[in-house]
């Protein structure tokens, strides 16, 4: 009876370590590149994104090409086993928001940095496109998404 408490114990001890330390360095992780994040986006305050076709302001519009900016994150296993648990009783996916925040926010970012090396002032009509990627059979794998950040930097200067 010892003997078989102790292979209970130690099989599920074993999972219950492995989500334990995914969830602690998942969150360090996680808060890093937030930190990241905010950083760069202060940089990159100066370029003005909005979804407009045109831009409602005067000035001559120059430069015109299109920019993008491509991320794909994954979910650690104790955000995927905790959204797993939420399915089956309801209720909001916070755990997948947060991945698909940082992803929005660092695909914007990477637009932005295509968009400040070729000087541009501005970017218009910025749009997103999202994909789910799975692993294994059935779509029953992990999360993993894909965010496409794409628009048209502009160099708006003066009137005259």
């Amino acid at each position: 009876m010892g003997s078989m408490y102790f292979i209970f114990f130690n099989s599920y001890s074993i999972f219950l370590y492995m989500l334990i330390i995914t969830y602690f360095t998942g969150q360090i992780l996680e808060r890093m590149h937030f930190r990241s994040i905010h950083e760069r986006e202060k940089q990159y305050a100066h370029i003005i994104t909005c979804n407009l076709k045109t831009l409602p302001l005067p000035g001559k519009q120059t430069n015109a090409h299109l920019v993008d900016g491509q991320i794909t994150v994954a979910a650690e296993d104790f955000k995927g086993v905790w959204a797993y648990f939420r399915k089956i009783f309801g209720g909001r996916l916070r755990s997948f928001e947060t991945i698909l925040n940082r992803a929005r926010r660092e695909a914007l970012l990477r637009l932005l940095e295509q968009a400040d090396a070729a000087g541009a002032t501005h970017v218009l009509n910025v749009r997103y496109e999202t994909s789910r990627i799975y692993s294994g059979r059935s779509n029953k794998g992990f999360f993993c998404a894909e965010v496409y950040a794409y628009g048209t930097a502009v160099t708006v200067g003066d009137t005259a």
